[in-house]
């Protein structure tokens, strides 16, 4: 088993179910393992800056199978932001043109974002948390592990 590992946090599993956390939080949370992505809906130069993610948070599963409890402490809180603009190939779609990481306390995007809207260039979207945690125990979930996460 791993003494750490780095998760993907959705900002929408935030908004919608999420509970407060800071650098130095002992969490436990529904996590699966991270198959969002293959690196190819980063900008360039993200997947490599953002580094080897294990878990994603994930409150909304449809089935306890795959579904692991994930407790730790908080280590480090890195916000992904993303630009946007329309893709010339989807018309009414958009694609990400860039994007960047930052630093964070804890999990208030929303001051973070108007730090980040300040920079020049597009305006860009807050997406996600890059959660470090150590140490941290990851065993299977079952049912009553429900009550017990934060």
């Amino acid at each position: 088993m791993p003494d750490d590992c780095t998760l993907w946090y959705e900002e929408w599993e935030m908004a919608c179910c999420g509970g407060w956390f800071a650098l130095g939080s002992r969490v436990i949370w529904p996590v699966s393992r991270y198959a969002v992505h293959d690196g190819s809906f980063l900008p360039k130069g993200m997947e490599q800056e953002i580094g080897r993610v294990g878990y994603t948070y994930n409150a909304h599963g449809d089935s306890w199978k795959g579904l692991y409890t994930l407790t730790g402490t908080v280590k480090r809180i890195r916000g992904v932001y993303f630009c946007f603009e329309p893709d010339p190939e989807k018309p009414g779609y958009l694609r990400r043109v860039s994007g960047f990481l930052t630093e964070m306390e804890d999990c208030d995007y929303w001051t973070a974002a108007r730090k980040a809207a300040k920079r020049k260039g597009p305006r860009p979207r807050f997406d996600a948390y890059i959660v470090h945690i150590e140490p941290v125990e990851i065993r299977p979930a079952i049912k009553g592990d429900r009550s017990l996460w934060t």
